[in-house]
C-alpha cells in the first residue's frame, strides 16, 4: 500500500481553477497509481488540508475522467484539524466510498488544540476523556473507535501515536474494543 497526500500545502479553492486543478490531480494520480502497481501497490489518497466537500468534488471528477474509485487513507486527525465536517460525515463519505469499490485504510490519532498532533486517545486532553470540539459530536475515543470498527472491519487501521507509547496505547485499545 502507499498513501498519498496531494500536495505540500492546501490547493486553491478558486472554482475558476477547479477543472485545471482536477485534470492535473487526475493525470499525477494516475501516473502514482501506475507506477505503484508496478510493484504490486495500491495507492491511497490520505484527506489533508481541505475539507470534506474538496474529496467529494476531486472524486466525483476523477469519476468523471473515466478512473477507477481511488483508494482511501481517512487520518482522523487531519480531518479533526482542517474540516468543518464532523466525524460521523467522514463516515458516512467512507461508507460511500467503500460501496463504490474503495478500499479504506485509517490513520488512528487524538488531536489537542489547533495543530495536528499525533496524541493517543488514552490522553486526548489533560482534564477530561473527550476530545473537546464539535468534529466527535459527543461521542467519546472509545465509542468513535467502535464504531469505526463496526462500520469498516476490513480496513487497515493504523494508530499514529508517538513510538514510546505504542504498545500502551494499543494495550488500552484493544482493551476498551473488547479484544
Amino acid at each position: 500500500m502507499v498513501v498519498t497526500h496531494l500536495g505540500n500545502y492546501p490547493m486553491t479553492a478558486r472554482q475558476s481553477l477547479r477543472e485545471r486543478l482536477w485534470k492535473e490531480l487526475s493525470e499525477d494520480l494516475c501516473f502514482a497509481e501506475t507506477l505503484a502497481s508496478e510493484y504490486g501497490l495500491r495507492l491511497h489518497i490520505e484527506n489533508t488540508f481541505h475539507d470534506l466537500d474538496f474529496y467529494r468534488a476531486l472524486l466525483e471528477a476523477l469519476e468523471t475522467s473515466g478512473g477507477s474509485p481511488p483508494h482511501l487513507c481517512c487520518d482522523i486527525g487531519h480531518a479533526k484539524v482542517w474540516s468543518s465536517a464532523s466525524l460521523l460525515e467522514w463516515l458516512s463519505f467512507l461508507e460511500a466510498q467503500a460501496r463504490r469499490g474503495a478500499q479504506l485504510h485509517f490513520h488512528l490519532h487524538a488531536n489537542r488544540e489547533l495543530a495536528d498532533q499525533h496524541r493517543p486517545f488514552t490522553r486526548p486532553s489533560e482534564a477530561t476523556d473527550e476530545i473537546e470540539d464539535d468534529f466527535m459530536q459527543g461521542m467519546d475515543w472509545r465509542e468513535a473507535l467502535q464504531r469505526i470498527d463496526r462500520r469498516f472491519p476490513r480496513a487497515v487501521k493504523i494508530f499514529e501515536v508517538p513510538p514510546e507509547e505504542t504498545i500502551a496505547h494499543y494495550e488500552h485499545v484493544m482493551a476498551a474494543l473488547g479484544r
